[in-house]
């Protein structure tokens, strides 16, 4: 008897060091292309904690590529709420603003020009976008041009998810 409760007691030890990890992040871009990194990990006894250690290690070295390549994880990206030409050579005027959105509290109209984001002159479109994006926990200095008029916005980001298919 003494005998089946340490086999008894010994199954439950080694059931309850076995387990197995998935973790996932989600990133985006400034051109709103998605992508992941996802990683699996686990084992039995301390294995589990190996596995799941290691799994870490793999996502967080995918997450770190992908930020070198422009993606933020979706849950910390934003941009500010206004629509800009589809051609990324386009010149930086803004085309629509989003109802609600910081830009719009701002006070940046339709046919504002982008002349600067946090002191740097951006060339066209696509850099406009690409400068736009970035940590919701970062505001961003928009300079615009109106008619003859030069006005200087500090602009807070939105989650993407609020913005959905705007900068």
């Amino acid at each position: 008897m003494k005998r089946i409760m340490m086999l008894i007691i010994a199954a439950a030890a080694i059931t309850s060091l076995t387990g197995c990890m998935s973790m996932r992040t989600d990133l985006v871009n400034a051109d709103g292309k998605r992508d992941f990194c996802e990683a699996t990990g686990g084992g039995i006894g301390l294995g589990a904690v190996v596995g799941v250690a290691a799994a870490a290690a793999s996502r967080a070295s995918c997450v770190s590529e992908k930020q070198k390549l422009g993606y933020l994880a979706l849950d910390e990206a934003g941009s500010v709420g206004v629509a800009l030409p589809e051609d990324p050579k386009a010149a930086p005027v803004v085309v629509g603003v989003r109802d609600g959105s910081e830009a719009q509290k701002a006070c940046v109209r339709a046919g504002d020009e982008i002349v600067g984001i946090n002191d740097r002159a951006p060339a066209d479109t696509q850099e406009t976008k690409a400068w736009l994006f970035g940590n919701i926990a970062d505001p961003v200095k928009v300079a615009l041009k109106r008619l003859e008029q030069q006005l200087e916005f500090l602009i807070k980001r939105e989650p993407l998810a609020k913005a959905a298919g705007q900068s």
